[in-house]
């Protein structure tokens, strides 16, 4: 969610437990995706309902607003916005912060895989948005308190890696270089929901402020607005206006979006997070990658096939050599994105996607609460994946299960199974044949270049976007 403390429990910035480590294993290698921290605004959702409720809100009379103890809009009388369409995607301060100090927990918990050395070189690599390499800063001041980022010995190097590139489109941000995907479908499902939850909300609202014009799209700008002005300000008066209730109708609509938009329906969508694996599974397999002199992103022609289980199965890495799949001798690898990254990711894995008919089911009239599929789970501010592979020694564990290497995936803190590959101590899955499931997927979910084409589902999607009703809902970009 976009919506970073709109309720206790709903929407987290990220999860800070110290996920436990099982009984005679140690992390040797780990690979960490993560979201920028909190932003002033998004761009796509502005004009839909931050931008027209702030439209009206600049042209209403104050004056009218009841100034009692029961009226929980009274504070309106003497609010000002935090939001300016000028400043919208830019890291907030507390957003800074957050990052900083997600940096510094993530160096605790892997203090034993960074360099000893503070003249040995350490590479982090970020998507080009300011609010990813602003996150990116934050977050190494965080790791390494007291050393510069740059590229010359002894400072850390943040790769800043193109956007949109065609040639990058299998790296950090591969859904903003895929032409198929289209950040409007979704939309029409969201809406649906919202224009019947929010009625009861309006209906207990209305008298709270005399001659407002009431939409659906007011009740979810106020619940966007707490996320943002907490972001932003700390606090926001927002927070206390919805009951939990109202924050789950809110919640549920976001997830409606991610799961039509990413969903396990939309399976060829997995194929975006698949790059990224690869380039993991990489990371984890080799721990005694060659040193490598620093060297700028530089996209090329070609990519290197690295040695998977042998040397008749090569994984294929995405381009560019020189990009974020470059081959290090550090064994802790952080890469900063955006917040599809993480979803299409947990998607590739199937761990977010439920195995039932209850825990799967996303109904646009209703909330399911048995499902799976949260976005507040997946994707809130600094959402994070991390893979860890673990050296397990038989010793005197009680579990019976086998010494050696094992994967297991962590998301926002907490340690997920792999349906289909979970033989290992905690639920982990054995290394061998976690890279074998890697190498697969592409033969499952569909190869990144073919499923990107503008294929006629593609384009019937984009189509869609405008609904039937409500001129606001077509005003959302697509970046």
């Amino acid at each position: 969610m976009e919506c970073p403390g709109a309720s206790p429990g709903i929407s987290p910035y990220w999860t800070k437990s110290e996920p436990a480590v099982p009984e005679g294993c140690r992390v040797v290698t780990a690979a960490v995706l993560a979201r920028h921290g909190s932003i002033s605004g998004n761009d796509d959702e502005f004009p839909i309902t931050l931008g027209p409720f702030l439209k009206q809100f600049e042209n209403y009379d104050r004056t009218a607003i009841p100034q009692t103890d029961g009226n929980p809009l009274a504070f309106l009388r003497d609010w000002e916005t935090p939001m300016h369409k000028d400043t919208l995607e830019q890291l907030t301060e507390p957003g800074a912060k957050d990052a900083e100090s997600f940096g510094k927990q993530l160096g605790d918990i892997y203090s034993n895989l960074l360099p000893e050395d503070h003249n040995e070189a350490f590479r982090v690599y970020t998507a080009a948005s300011p609010r990813d390499i602003d996150s990116a800063h934050a977050f190494i001041h965080g790791m390494f308190p007291g050393r510069t980022i740059g590229n010359q010995t002894g400072e850390i190097e943040l790769v800043s890696v193109p956007n949109k590139a065609a040639e990058w489109k299998t790296s950090l941000t591969p859904h903003k270089a895929c032409p198929r995907f289209d950040k409007s479908v979704g939309q029409k499902e969201r809406q649906h929901f919202l224009r019947k939850s929010t009625k009861k909300t309006i209906n207990r609202l209305r008298h709270a402020l005399p001659g407002w014009k009431w939409s659906w799209y007011d009740v979810v700008a106020m619940q966007q607005m707490c996320g943002y002005e907490t972001a932003i300000r700390g606090s926001s008066p927002f927070c206390n206006v919805f009951t939990r209730e109202e924050f789950e109708n809110f919640e549920y609509s976001e997830d409606l979006y991610y799961w039509s938009q990413m969903g396990s329906h939309e399976k060829w969508t997995a194929a975006l997070g698949i790059p990224w694996l690869q380039v993991a599974a990489n990371r984890l397999n080799d721990t005694q990658s060659p040193a490598s002199a620093p060297k700028q992103a530089t996209p090329t022609k070609t990519a290197p096939l690295h040695p998977l289980l042998d040397d008749d199965h090569p994984l294929p890495l995405p381009k560019p050599t020189n990009g974020p799949n470059e081959t290090l001798a550090q064994p802790l690898h952080i890469w900063m994105t955006h917040r599809q990254e993480p979803i299409m990711v947990t998607h590739a894995l199937d761990l977010f996607h439920g195995h039932s008919k209850a825990s799967k089911a996303m109904p646009i009239d209703r909330i399911n609460h048995e499902r799976i599929f949260k976005t507040s789970e997946i994707l809130p501010f600094l959402g994070n994946v991390i893979l860890e592979r673990m050296e397990c020694a038989l010793g005197d564990r009680e579990d019976g299960k086998a010494a050696g290497s094992f994967v297991r995936a962590i998301v926002n803190g907490t340690p997920k199974i792999q349906p289909s590959c979970r033989g290992g101590p905690g639920d982990s899955c054995p290394l061998h044949e976690f890279m074998e499931l890697v190498s697969n997927l592409e033969s499952v979910y569909g190869d990144l270049n073919e499923v990107c084409k503008e294929s006629d589902h593609g384009k019937k999607g984009k189509k869609g976007k405008k609904g039937k009703k409500g001129k606001k809902g077509k005003k959302g970009k697509s970046a």
